[in-house]
């Protein structure tokens, strides 16, 4: 079972944002099912229980998503706003710049969007319009491709590359890899190598 607080600023904050009116209150619903936040909760135990911490930045990614959907489904006056359109190209740009320059220090969404002057949800939406995917995915992938070229061009310790790359812990960081790599890094790492030492002797 997973049990999911959200603070009343949270809610507060995404209510401004995404409602017409901002004197909404949530509904009571004691033993209702909502398929939606209820896929949420699984994606969360599966984080939990495959690393032990969760990655700050995926919680706080499934906390913008959760207040979303919990004002738009249940409040009292869910007519939702129009987000339509996307990040224009200096606002990427500088979305981009700054999550490869915190990428060591952690990167949240409140952060980027604060930087843009945007609510977490309006810049969630911008971007996955202009990058075909949600910010915390973009992010993870970007996370995987500079742990590929460590590996394959460096002996750095996976520790330090965990912690370079603003992974949660070492074994945070094989979970991660594995699921996106379909192998570890250290067999990623031995594999390249081998695989390079073949191609010289030929």
């Amino acid at each position: 079972m997973v049990v999911t607080l959200l603070s009343k600023t949270q809610v507060v904050r995404a209510s401004d944002e995404l409602l017409r009116s901002s004197s909404s209150e949530i509904l009571s619903a004691p033993c209702a099912v909502d398929p939606v936040i209820l896929s949420l909760g699984s994606v969360l135990r599966r984080e939990f229980l495959s690393g032990g911490i969760a990655d700050p930045f995926f919680v706080e990614a499934i906390g913008t998503v959760l207040t979303g959907q919990v004002v738009r489904r249940w409040s009292s006056q869910a007519r939702s706003r129009s987000m339509k359109g996307s990040l224009s190209p200096k606002q990427l740009r500088k979305t981009m710049d700054a999550i490869d320059n915190w990428m060591p220090f952690g990167i949240g969404i409140k952060a980027l969007a604060d930087q843009l002057g945007m609510g977490t949800h309006q810049f969630t939406r911008h971007f996955r319009k202009s990058m075909g995917c949600s910010p915390y995915r973009f992010v993870m992938r970007r996370r995987i491709e500079r742990a590929r070229l460590l590996l394959e061009e460096s002996s750095t310790p996976l520790a330090q590359i965990a912690l370079e790359l603003g992974f949660v812990s070492q074994s945070h960081f094989t979970s991660v890899f594995h699921r996106e790599v379909r192998t570890t890094p250290q067999s990623y790492r031995s594999l390249f190598r081998k695989s390079n030492r073949g191609s010289v002797s030929n």
